[in-house]
């Protein structure tokens, strides 16, 4: 079947099936399950106790749907199928949490705990015969989309390597740098859409207006003042639109409610986390009886310098004979204790005593050191704009980008954070920072360096 717009009525009717019968299964499964085995711990049968278990069903529903939508579990066609799973399964462990927890303080429940366990299991076996069978039917049905990427100025090869990343998806049938005076619509024909790149305003609209007319799809790769025009307010002066962008930052309230965040979850995470800090602390030093904490500074808030603690992950010796440099893919010098912890990022544990005494957040732009941060700036000056907000422990380029992300790449991601904060904006991304650290989602085979120890 050709790929056009004239079947994208047929592709939202399939995306809509395919994403809820995904949650129509998993509720029939639980739904089964209480039904069926949990009569013996709920008083009388499931079946028989009235409208409250049809709500409690609806509920089930709505927190998978809710996390399925978090982690991105409905992109099917548009996320590798390992992630699609893996966004599934951990939607329905916190689900199934979450509900069970109400059946211990409404029920008896809790000595039918092995039960939830054995419905996880089932759940993840429908999962993934959706998710194959929901991405097998989309491929089939909707072939890779043709596309020719327009570009100005350097060759875009970071783009080019992602588009190949994704031939189930796109298919190039061409790379052409456009200097405004060719004929571009011949090279249109047999194409389903374009992909600009570092384009001036006047050759991206003259492309544009060619896809409108001819209803062609194109994918603006935007740079950073698209991004802060994207972000900004619409206004009116008389009949003239505007779009303006305020750049004050958090409003006060905002910076409270975060603060007020940062000071309660860093206690509770410390308090719930300090004995296996204390593990990891005897591991090191056992390991080559070194220092356990790594020193660094880093840049937060207004071009701050601040200290920043993490677990130490390389030998002692790492920087003594050639000075700082950026660790790399199968670095010698991290230890065999090291790699496991930055494995699960555990090395950045200490930094929740950063977030305690003010000079981080769990959320917002990482953190760079000073030095960094200062040659980044010389090529990307936009790059400074990323100290409008406190630094965080994990952030919108950490989930959502990639370990080979260009510090322009996060500079866009970090803006899109800072100009649309919000506190669900905040909670999202914690809740995505666990399927990230969980499953390493967003990391390469080939791994860029990582500052520090």
């Amino acid at each position: 079947m050709k790929n056009t717009d004239r079947f994208i009525w047929l592709k939202n009717l399939i995306i809509f099936f395919v994403r809820y019968l995904n949650i129509v299964l998993v509720t029939l499964s639980a739904g089964f399950v209480w039904n069926n085995y949990y009569n013996d711990y709920l008083g009388k049968p499931f079946s028989a106790r009235g409208n409250e278990d049809w709500l409690l069903l609806l509920l089930y529903a709505v927190f998978f749907h809710i996390f399925s939508r978090i982690y991105s579990g409905y992109r099917i066609g548009s996320q590798r199928l390992t992630d699609i799973v893996y966004s599934n399964w951990l939607s329905v462990c916190i689900t199934n949490v979450l509900i069970f927890v109400i059946l211990i303080l409404v029920t008896d429940a809790n000595r039918g705990i092995s039960l939830i366990f054995y419905l996880t299991f089932a759940e993840v076996l429908i999962i993934l015969l959706w998710a194959y069978s929901a991405n097998k039917l989309y491929f089939r049905l909707f072939a890779p989309r043709r596309v020719i990427c327009f570009y100005g100025g350097r060759f875009p090869e970071h783009v080019l390597r992602k588009i190949r990343e994704r031939q189930e998806k796109f298919e190039l049938v061409d790379m052409c740098a456009f200097d405004g005076r060719k004929n571009i619509e011949s090279m249109l024909e047999g194409v389903d859409g374009v992909v600009l790149y570092n384009l001036s305003e006047e050759k991206s609209a003259k492309i544009m207006a060619l896809c409108l007319r001819e209803k062609l799809r194109y994918y603006l790769v935007p740079t950073v003042g698209d991004i802060l025009l994207k972000t900004s307010d619409s206004t009116f002066l008389f009949d003239t639109p505007l779009y303006v962008a305020k750049n004050e930052g958090l409003r006060p309230e905002q910076r409270i409610v975060k603060r007020c965040g940062d000071i309660f979850f860093s206690v509770l995470a410390i308090a719930v986390l300090l004995p296996f800090m204390l593990v990891i602390a005897l591991l090191i030093k056992l390991g080559d009886g070194g220092p356990v904490l790594y020193r660094q500074k880093r840049c937060t808030e207004n071009d701050r310098v601040f200290t920043m603690y993490k677990f130490r992950s390389m030998i002692v010796s790492a920087e003594e004979e050639i000075g700082p440099r950026l660790s790399s893919e199968n670095d010698p010098r991290v230890t065999a204790v090291g790699a496991f912890l930055r494995r699960f990022r555990l090395d950045e544990l200490p930094q929740l005593f950063n977030i305690l005494t003010g000079d981080m957040s769990f959320v917002g732009p990482r953190p760079e050191r000073p030095e960094l941060a200062a040659d980044y700036v010389k090529k990307v000056p936009e790059f400074a704009l990323r100290t409008a907000v406190k630094s965080g422990l994990t952030g919108y380029a950490q989930v959502m980008g990639r370990y080979d992300s260009s510090p322009e790449d996060k500079l866009k991601l970090d803006l899109i954070y800072i100009q649309t904060y919000s506190l669900l904006s905040d909670i999202k991304i914690i809740l995505m920072t666990i399927k990230i650290v969980l499953f390493n989602l967003n990391e390469n085979k080939h791994k860029p360096p990582r500052t520090g120890y």
